[in-house]
């Protein structure tokens, strides 16, 4: 304990010391993950479970950081503000490490040879997977990177709860917890290099989870590596064979050349792309998922505790249970229902055999392992509440059924291997009534029920798949692990077998990955603002400029339709938020935006803006100054499609200045290149 002690108070100071005098980048950051990225669940965890080894805390504690991070923030912030929320929370970290220090001096920290060689296995690949996003601004963008970064600005901005960043004046109807828990890391730095790195922090714990999941089932040590593979490498294990045979038209360098790797959209099944489909490809992605499948894992460990009768420390045992529940459910509810309903599912099963068998002290702690599952659940509808009823809407479902025979064919070609050595390792467990092993099996059937069974928006079921391959890696390395100790000849055949197994696809992903990083850029990080690089400098300029020349709070009127491409082909979708660091009108009509009720009425507003010369009736002018805040109004140059498929970049309808110099409800504010600003004129009294 405390050699623990004495590392983690040396990042610490690292922390303290380059936030007042300086550091070298990296040195500084070093401190900033620690304090950010490691220390608040680990202190945490060993606090409420005082019996767990310091070292098989550290993953669970990286796990729930996150959420630790984020109700942090909303406490510290609400009382101060972000600049006091590092140093509190270093203060507060300093006294913890003290106070565990003395509680457990003498304790060594030490786990065996087989968690070391995860860990520092662990470390490698959260390196590999950060690499891509190091040197490249395009990568950390991603997919739908800048969303995440313009609402983690709106939360520093704006407060809680966060604007949505694309439909001006109103609460965004989206989980913004996770944003919240990775604000801090940004500090004055590119938000989405915090993204990056809390994605790199939270898989080296996914990895120490797996491993601990398949200690604390199997019981034995050096399962624990394989289990982290497999888990982690073992989705779709062999489509590098359907990328060296593939026909299609587009090679991998045509499709990366235009999009990220993790988003092709051409798959068997839920619309992935079956030649780079692999766990870490989430990992190069800014998204709530990592968190939400990283606090799932803590879950089912505290779930096979529970079902073990192995509840030291009662009390502690259930807070984690609630939290871990509480963060599943604030920052991913789909996925958060992939894990609740089959651990649900699982305790019940198990609960009734040990109700039949009176082992009432096991039923006891299944009990109330559930009710605390139940108790995080609910206070998760506090924060969800708004997105809730949303999500809800009947017409417009974020979750439906769907028919099973859509997904047979991607579920057995991304998992079938594992499914195979998953069910031919447990089947005898289960003839021995190990009802650890059932409540595993219970979890992956009925979560691949939910793949095969459910249809979510934007085909998002597919998250049931890439979960699934977790635990089913962690059954599978128990048939491997046991034929590896059988004989020569299986250790031979698995030698040669794994590797081509867990490799070749992923490396396929990276190299994607890679790749596409090293594409052509649009967009850099400078001066603390997202600018546009100087082939594209008028858009940069007149962006940068109403940052400089509106108030904060001021809403930017823009032609959804028409503006130029997104920042490197990105989503999410108009860059105003990002350059210009204001709030937008509205967006044009995707699910950020589709759950307003005035939508349609804010898209003919600016239908009759830029369609119909800047013609406003009464109403609509008293929509636009019943909002109580700045509008501003940009004309700029937008694309067309000519004849020949190929953009053509055109100007603002130039009866549009007339127009509006007409109707006197705008009022010029200033020119930059080929775009103009006007703002609102007030109310005539």
């Amino acid at each position: 304990m405390l050699a623990s002690t004495i590392a983690f108070a040396l990042l610490l100071g690292l922390y303290g010391v380059g936030a007042s005098v300086g550091l070298p980048g990296w040195l500084a950051a070093l401190g900033g993950l620690a304090v950010f990225g490691v220390l608040p669940g680990w202190l945490l965890v060993r606090a409420l479970l005082p019996a767990l080894s310091p070292a098989r805390a550290i993953g669970l504690g990286i796990c729930l950081t996150p959420i630790v991070m984020a109700l942090s923030a909303l406490v510290i912030v609400i009382g101060a503000s972000w600049g006091a929320l590092g140093p509190t929370l270093a203060i507060i970290e300093a006294i913890a490490l003290v106070a565990l220090a003395i509680r457990d001096r003498g304790r060594p920290f030490g786990e065996d040879r087989a968690w070391w060689l995860t860990f520092l296995a662990g470390l490698v690949v959260s390196l590999l997977v950060l690499a891509p996003n190091f040197g490249s601004l395009r990568a950390r963008a991603g997919t739908h990177g800048l969303l995440h970064a313009a609402i983690s600005e709106s939360i520093v901005d704006r407060g809680l709860p966060p604007e949505n960043p694309y439909f001006a004046d109103e609460p965004v109807l989206y989980y913004w917890l996770y944003h919240l828990s990775v604000a801090p890391l940004a500090g004055d730095a590119d938000p989405l290099l915090a993204f990056a790195l809390s994605n790199g922090i939270l898989l080296l714990g996914t990895l120490l989870l797996l491993h601990g999941l398949a200690v604390r089932l199997f019981g034995r040590p050096g399962i624990g590596p394989l289990a982290a593979a497999l888990g982690f490498l073992g989705l779709n294990p062999f489509g590098w064979i359907v990328f060296l045979s593939s026909q299609r038209a587009d090679t991998l360098a045509e499709v990366q050349a235009s999009k990220p790797p993790y988003f092709f959209y051409r798959w068997l099944a839920s619309g992935w792309d079956d030649r780079v489909t692999a766990t870490l490809t989430k990992f190069l992605n800014v998204s709530s998922n990592q968190a939400t499948v990283a606090s799932g894992l803590v879950l089912l460990w505290l779930g096979l505790r529970a079902v073990q009768g192995d509840v030291e420390n009662r009390r502690g045992h259930l807070v984690l249970a609630a939290l871990a529940t509480f963060a599943c459910c604030v920052f991913e509810p789909l996925v958060a229902l992939g894990v609740l309903i089959p651990l649900g599912l699982g305790l019940g099963v198990t609960a009734v055999m040990a109700w039949r068998r009176r082992a009432t002290g096991s039923l006891r702690a299944k009990i109330e392992t559930t009710i605390a599952i139940g108790v995080g659940g609910f206070l998760s509808l506090i924060v969800l509440w708004p997105w809730m009823g949303a999500a809800l809407d009947e017409e417009n479902p974020a979750l439906a059924t769907a028919e099973p025979s859509r997904h047979w064919i991607g579920l057995f070609a991304t998992c079938g291997p594992m499914i195979v050595l998953a069910a031919w390792a447990t089947l005898p467990r289960l003839r021995e009534g190990r009802r650890d092993v059932l409540l595993l099996v219970v979890f992956v059937v009925v979560l691949a029920a939910m793949a095969l069974g459910l249809q979510a928006a934007e085909d998002c079921e597919y998250k049931f798949l890439r979960l699934l391959a977790l635990p089913l890696g962690v059954l599978a390395a128990e048939r491997v692990a046991t034929g590896w100790q059988r004989s020569r000849g299986w250790k031979v055949g698995l030698a040669i077998l794994l590797p081509l197994v867990l490799i070749p696809t992923n490396a396929i992903a990276w190299t994607a990955a890679v790749a596409f990083a090293r594409g052509e850029s649009k967009f850099a990080w400078k001066e603390g603002a997202f600018v546009r690089l100087p082939e594209d400098a008028p858009p940069s300029q007149v962006l940068q400029q109403i940052r400089r020349e509106t108030p904060p709070d001021a809403i930017v009127i823009d032609d959804p339709i028409f503006f130029p491409s997104n920042v490197a082909g990105r989503l999410h979708h108009n860059e105003i938020p990002i350059f210009a660091g204001r709030a937008l009108f509205t967006d044009e009509k995707y699910y950020l935006t589709d759950r307003y009720p005035d939508l349609s009425a804010r898209l003919e507003l600016c239908r009759q803006l830029f369609r119909a010369n800047g013609q406003l009736s009464d109403e609509q002018i008293r929509m636009l100054r019943d909002l109580g805040r700045p509008v501003v109004l940009l004309l700029r140059e937008r694309f067309t499609r000519a004849e020949d498929g190929k953009r053509k970049r055109t100007g603002y309808d130039p009866q549009m200045p007339a127009a509006l110099a007409q109707q006197g409800i705008f009022q010029p504010a200033f020119r930059s290149g080929n775009h103009l600003v006007y703002r609102l004129l007030p109310e005539r009294r």
